[in-house]
């Protein structure tokens, strides 16, 4: 997911760019890096666990990245928007895209890579019985 989010936030930076100029451009890459950042943290996080952890520990974890995510997304919101003169349209626009990308790769969970690597330890789990 966060891979599909990549290419299309920076795939409408460039577009942005080449269209309105390099304003755009790094408007739409701080919308870009606002969008992605938060959720590779989140995914790197989920990755993580171990998996013999008990449920709760677990949904614990899982609450807890979530707020990691939200507040990274403000904390990067904050310092892009004080510490850089961008166009506030495209960054918002791009952010909104990734946002957008992330809930549409929600609707095909056979395609997202944890979906991918489930099957693949399914698949394990039946060869080693």
């Amino acid at each position: 997911m966060v891979a599909a989010q990549l290419a299309v936030v920076v795939g409408l930076a460039l577009l942005a760019a080449v269209l309105f100029g390099a304003r755009a451009g790094y408007s739409g890459l701080a919308g870009a890096a606002i969008s992605v950042v938060p959720s590779f943290y989140l995914a790197v996080r989920m990755f993580r666990q171990e998996g013999g952890a008990a449920a709760e520990r677990l949904l614990r974890g899982i609450y807890f990245g979530e707020l990691m995510k939200v507040l990274l997304t403000l904390a990067l919101f904050v310092i892009a928007l004080r510490l850089l003169d961008l166009d506030l349209v495209v960054v918002g626009g791009v952010y909104l895209a990734g946002v957008l990308v992330h809930w549409l790769a929600l609707l095909f969970p056979e395609r997202t890579v944890l979906t991918m690597a489930m099957r693949q330890a399914t698949m394990l789990d039946v060869d080693k019985r």
